[in-house]
């Protein structure tokens, strides 16, 4: 449905599951499908999907972590091993 009525993947997922079109041993969640596009299984591509587009995929506390640990590396002291 994704492709041809251009719905999103968790529309396509919600479609499914209201009209019992697989069984539930046969269905998979919206993230698997996700994940799916994520590894080229299925046939389109991220810039299809606009709703993942909008999402931002790094965390917060990811970003200030790396943001904490360059300062702490820029104002470390350098140190030298002394050869004796």
């Amino acid at each position: 449905m994704f492709t041809k009525k251009g719905w999103s993947l968790d529309a396509s997922v919600g479609y499914v599951k209201e009209n019992n079109l697989f069984s539930s041993d046969e269905m998979v969640c919206t993230k698997t499908l996700y994940n799916y596009v994520d590894l080229g299984i299925l046939p389109i591509k991220n810039i299809e999907l606009p709703e993942k587009l909008k999402r931002n995929t790094k965390s917060s506390a990811l970003e200030k972590a790396e943001k904490y640990w360059a300062k702490v590396l820029k104002n470390a002291p350098k140190q030298r091993k002394e050869h004796e």
